[in-house]
């Protein structure tokens, strides 16, 4: 026996592909996120443009809030740059403030971050 070894035996090694593999409850939940996000961004984004038309937070020039006719589909609900850019804006922070949830609630209830491979004192 080595000056390292113990009588146990050496733990099992996983493959990469069984490192790498994601819960299937993973993959719908991203699907979710990723149609439910920018959804939720939009609705945010007319809201506040509407709560701003009422308290006067900012002035918005009427160009960039006029509906454009599309041709066969006519007057479309709000897609203008200004809907657009601040749905943008919205998607990435709340993509930010599901991250930094995630991240608590993975540090709070994730398991040991050391395998069985790391030494500890």
């Amino acid at each position: 026996m080595g000056f390292y070894r113990t009588g146990e035996p050496d733990p099992e090694v996983p493959t990469i592909t069984e490192r790498l593999r994601a819960h299937p409850l993973w993959y719908g939940l991203g699907c979710l996120l990723a149609l439910l996000v920018p959804l939720l961004a939009f609705g945010l984004s007319v809201w506040l443009i509407q709560l701003n038309a009422t308290y006067r937070w900012f002035p918005i020039p009427p160009q960039l809030i006029r509906r454009e006719p599309v041709p066969i589909i006519g007057r479309i609900p709000p897609l203008t740059p200004l809907y657009l850019t601040l749905t943008g804006v919205l998607t990435f922070f709340l993509l930010g403030v599901i991250t930094v949830i995630y991240a608590l609630i993975y540090r709070l209830l994730g398991g040991s971050p050391y395998t069985p491979y790391d030494a500890i004192d």
